[in-house]
């Protein structure tokens, strides 16, 4: 998955889930961060990992997602429109917030 977003301020801090929390167990890796050829945003791409039965949870981002799901079936749900059921080799791109 490609995530494009502008530069990201750590808190330092990490926050536990409870193991029966619908996102428990899931797992977000970078794997390279590069400037963006737009101003002031960067390029982050990362690997998530959703057990199966959980979810990455409602979440947004203030830019562009691109991506393809590796392995398995997710259902993706839009405040703004139907959501959509993914399986392994299937792309999809969410447009700026």
């Amino acid at each position: 998955m490609i995530d494009r977003h502008p530069p990201l301020h750590s808190s330092g801090t990490t926050a536990t889930t409870p193991s029966s929390a619908p996102t428990s167990g899931v797992t977000r890796s970078e794997l390279q961060r590069h400037p963006s050829p737009a101003k002031g945003w960067l390029t982050v791409q990362t690997v998530v990992e959703i057990p199966q039965h959980k979810e990455s949870g409602r979440h947004s981002h203030p830019g562009v997602e691109i991506g393809y799901i590796v392995r398995g079936d997710v259902l993706m749900e839009f405040d703004d429109g139907p959501a959509q059921r993914l399986r392994t080799g299937d792309p999809f791109f969410i447009p700026s917030a």
